[in-house]
């Protein structure tokens, strides 16, 4: 376990290395990333001064479960960005999968290690103000209880995300150009920054058992806002952590098993 901390932390370190080549680059990065979310916030702001309310949520409450999301998904970006369905999809045409392949390392330890993407600090920042001020207005106070179990919920967000990637780029293996997937996927998780309850009960369903982006943002910040759709699963995504991390493991592995050089 020691041992690959170590070996993860100097995979990130040459990450940032690179990064710190294109620090112009790297600024610009953060920069669009805030003006994207603040675009979201924005809008939020311009719905609810039409509607007091959305099926009973009040504003902040709506912030406070999208600073949940867009914060999971910035450690995501900054740390795993690597594991996603476009980039699998770049390394296997470049011909750079089939070099990984001989390394003495399993390739999707490889895709998890490397990479470090600072733009996902834009997200991370915004999604961090976001969650602050939103439980600030509702009067929320961060005792250390809280913020231990939003720590452990937020870690639980970002493993079943980098799971759902591992998925979806594991498709690669199978069809080789699956961009179409991806860009299904990425829209899907739209979902996860409003409160499920306002979906058609189908598509509830369908986010919580069999894509389940609603343990992402929307049911772990009901442990935070006492309220929502099902207070049982408030506290499950770790759980569903653990199920993902196995589905995502054995999709890559059957998928390896298909899988075919390009040729290159």
């Amino acid at each position: 376990m020691l041992k690959n901390l170590k070996l993860m932390l100097t995979f990130k370190k040459y990450g940032i290395m690179e990064w710190a080549e294109y620090r112009f680059d790297f600024v610009i990065g953060i920069i669009a990333m805030i003006l994207a979310n603040l675009l979201t916030v924005f809008m939020f702001f311009v719905i609810f001064l039409y509607v007091p309310n959305i099926n009973g949520w009040s504003l902040y409450q709506v912030l406070f479960i999208s600073g949940f999301m867009t914060f999971s998904m910035g450690i995501w970006h900054v740390l795993f960005q690597r594991m996603s369905p476009w980039s699998v999809e770049g390394t296997i045409w470049s011909g750079d999968f089939d070099r990984m392949l001989l390394k003495p390392m399993s390739t999707i330890t490889q895709f998890l290690y490397s990479g470090f993407d600072l733009d996902g600090l834009g997200d991370t920042a915004i999604g961090l103000a976001i969650l602050v001020y939103a439980s600030s207005q509702m009067g929320m106070v961060w005792t250390l209880p809280l913020l231990v179990m939003a720590a452990v919920l937020i870690a639980s967000s970002v493993v079943i995300f980098t799971s759902l990637n591992t998925i979806f780029a594991s498709m690669n293996f199978h069809f080789t150009r699956s961009r179409a997937f991806s860009n299904l996927f990425f829209s899907t998780t739209d979902f996860a920054r409003y409160p499920l309850d306002i979906f058609n009960p189908m598509v509830a369903v369908l986010l919580t058992f069999v894509f389940p982006i609603a343990f992402i943002s929307y049911y772990p910040a009901q442990a935070f806002l006492g309220r929502g759709l099902n207070m049982g699963l408030a506290y499950a995504s770790p759980l569903v952590a653990l199920i993902m991390v196995f589905v995502a493991h054995r999709f890559w592995k059957f998928g390896l098993k298909k899988y075919g050089s390009v040729g290159h």
